[in-house]
């Protein structure tokens, strides 16, 4: 039995240029406007954040690493930002994530399947292009 769902363009994937009405480069502000259509923030993640997650666990796991190795894995927290810009994630309640890279959305990621196709769909604009991946669930 196929099921014929109504055609919604706040989803249209428009290659090179975004997901509906969130196109790429727009503020992070500017997508929040969005919220109606891509959720509410239920979380965020960015280098500061992981320096301050690695931090803790080191506290807590300190008889087991040495100050040697929080520093070098501080430096390549430090040098993967370097390389990149300031990455910023957000996780949306429909299961989106968005990810800004010095303030611009680069790239959407679905983390909720898509039921009726068994697909989920993921793309950005790396190299100012749109790459579409897809993850099959079997």
């Amino acid at each position: 039995m196929t099921t014929n769902k109504q055609y919604d363009s706040n989803w249209a994937l428009l290659p090179g240029i975004g997901l509906g009405k969130a196109v790429f480069d727009m503020t992070r502000l500017e997508v929040n406007a969005l919220k109606d259509v891509l959720g509410e923030i239920t979380g965020e993640n960015n280098l500061l954040i992981q320096k301050e997650q690695l931090l803790a666990t080191y506290d807590m796991l300190k008889d087991f690493f040495t100050e040697e190795d929080l520093k070098t894995v501080m430096e390549a927290l430090d040098e993967t930002g370097a390389q990149r810009g300031f990455i910023e994630m957000e996780y949306r309640t429909t299961g989106q994530t968005l990810e800004y890279e010095d303030g611009k959305l680069t790239e959407f990621l679905s983390n909720k399947q898509d039921q009726s196709k068994d697909i989920t769909p993921s793309f950005s604009t790396e190299f100012s292009t749109l790459s579409l991946r897809f993850f099959i669930f079997f």
